[in-house]
């Protein structure tokens, strides 16, 4: 069946008959799929092409489940649906249609070459089940911007090598090639061209570059100083009413004192963060040192006495009296291990109530230092609040005197804080607020990274010793178990 399309075109359906007729067409010499003497039915097709049928929908493929490469190129189709069978496909060209979304594909997880080329799409989504994607052609769709598209949303896709936007909107933008290939350093081509191998090494640089600084920042934080580096607490701390003054000369040059003595005390206390959280680290692998120390002793130790009543009851035939005392000496050696891990479980409470009053003390040491430096940063703040609101108080009175020479630009958000004397002394008492707000936050998240690495230690310490004894004390019970068992069945045949 066909309907009216456009100037005289007329719309084909996708009926049983015309997937047929492909297929005998396609089919190799040696094979007609739908002959009857072949005996071959829809499953054994895994290849089949329906380009430049005029279609309009996908339909009635659902019974072709084996098919791994669909080509429907140059149709009329406007809505990508009825694929959800095809959980074999691999390849699947849908290029030169009228899609205006993406969509349908959820099921197809083992797609691996998706054609998309010269549609109506406008965003990159819905591809999240494609997670073997290595082939991807989206040219000539109506794709606006890096960040609308987004391109972002590839990096999700591991195995992609081979990306086509070319003849979309955002390629127009300048930095477009080298933000595809900075978000997905893993391509090999890009609009049918190689990466330049110059390109993948500053891609590789680049890695390396966040690699580092990731691990700088994973390291910061284990040391319980995040945020600490260079101006980032400034910058974070800096409302934004201050910045807008900061265009009046005697305002700057007090933020740039207060921005130059808070950066230095971050950078002290950074730095004594590292240092103790070295010591921290030394104090942890001495006790984990002295623990592994502890069991091979005591393990060596209870090694002896077993051997030791190994040795006992050999000696001589078996008689059954001997038996007997084999049996009371097997109890003994049981006992015995035990009193051994009753003293080592004893001796580890007292190493670990020591490691932990050390570690405490450590752990202070670095918190009464932090709580000092916040301390001295809320005063330099309140200081340099104080100071900014005289000297801006001095500019709002030569305006209000006309001694001003209208040499100073102000912006609209400055002359919005420097209107009058009330708008000023509102701003920065707000922005003091903000201030206040921000370091106390940094300080409480600091403080309380510190407390919880130290609960967090002694939990696990105290949860793997209960862990040893409960495995130690099981061992023994089963060593005491078996060779008892043994004994009472020589008993028996005695």
């Amino acid at each position: 069946m066909s309907a009216p399309f456009g100037f005289g075109e007329k719309i084909a359906v996708m009926s049983d008959d015309l997937i047929q007729k492909a297929i005998k067409e396609q089919a190799p010499d040696h094979v007609k799929v739908y002959d009857d003497k072949s005996g071959a039915t829809e499953k054994d097709v895994l290849s089949l092409r329906l380009d430049f049928q005029k279609i309009l929908k996908i339909e009635n493929i659902w019974s072709f489940t084996a098919l791994t490469k669909l080509q429907l190129d140059n149709n009329l189709i406007e809505e990508i649906s009825g694929l959800e069978a095809l959980v074999n496909l691999e390849w699947l060209d849908l290029s030169f249609n009228c899609i205006e979304k993406i969509d349908g594909l959820h099921t197809l997880t083992k797609l691996k070459d998706l054609t998309l080329h010269h549609n109506f799409i406008q965003k990159l989504e819905n591809l999240d089940a494609q997670t073997k994607l290595e082939v991807l052609s989206i040219g000539d769709n109506n794709l606006e911007s890096l960040e609308e598209a987004p391109i972002v949303y590839l990096r999700k896709f591991p195995r992609l090598t081979c990306l086509n936007l070319s003849g979309n909107p955002l390629c127009d933008d300048n930095e477009y090639e080298s933000l595809v290939i900075a978000h997905l350093p893993r391509l090999k081509f890009l609009d049918y061209r190689r990466v330049a191998e110059d390109t993948e090494e500053q891609e590789a640089l680049a890695r390396k570059a966040e690699e580092e600084e990731n691990a700088k920042i994973a390291l910061h934080h284990n040391a319980c100083v995040p945020g600490l580096a260079g101006a980032d607490l400034f910058n974070t701390v800096l409302d934004s009413s201050v910045r807008a003054i900061r265009i009046l000369p005697a305002v700057a040059e007090l933020l740039d004192t207060f921005e130059r003595k808070f950066i230095e005390k971050t950078k002290q206390l950074l730095q004594l963060g590292l240092l103790k959280a070295a010591e921290r680290q030394s104090e942890r692998e001495e006790l984990q040192n002295a623990l592994r120390e502890g069991v091979r002793f005591v393990s060596a130790d209870g090694a002896r006495l077993v051997l030791a009543g190994i040795e006992t009851g050999t000696v001589g035939a078996l008689a059954y009296e001997q038996v007997q005392n084999l049996l009371e000496e097997l109890a003994t050696v049981r006992d015995d291990l035990f009193g051994i891990e009753v003293d080592f479980v004893s001796e580890i409470e007292n190493t670990q109530s020591r490691f932990d009053r050390n570690y405490q003390e450590l752990v202070s040491s670095f918190t009464e230092q932090c709580q000092t430096t916040f301390t001295d940063l809320r005063e330099m703040e309140e200081e340099t609040i104080n100071e900014i609101s005289t000297a801006a108080m001095l500019h709002i009175d030569a305006i209000t005197k006309g001694e001003t020479d209208g040499s100073i630009d102000l912006t609209d958000e400055a002359i919005d804080v420097l209107r009058d004397k009330t708008a000023l002394t509102s701003a920065l008492a707000a922005a003091h607020d903000s201030h206040l707000s921000q370091i106390d936050a940094k300080e409480d998240e600091i403080l309380g990274l510190a407390n919880k690495e130290v609960q967090q230690l002694m939990e696990k310490l105290h949860a793997d010793e209960a862990k040893r004894n409960r495995e130690r004390i099981a061992e023994i019970c089963r060593f005491f178990d078996f060779h008892k068992k043994d004994l009472e069945h020589v008993l028996q045949d005695l």
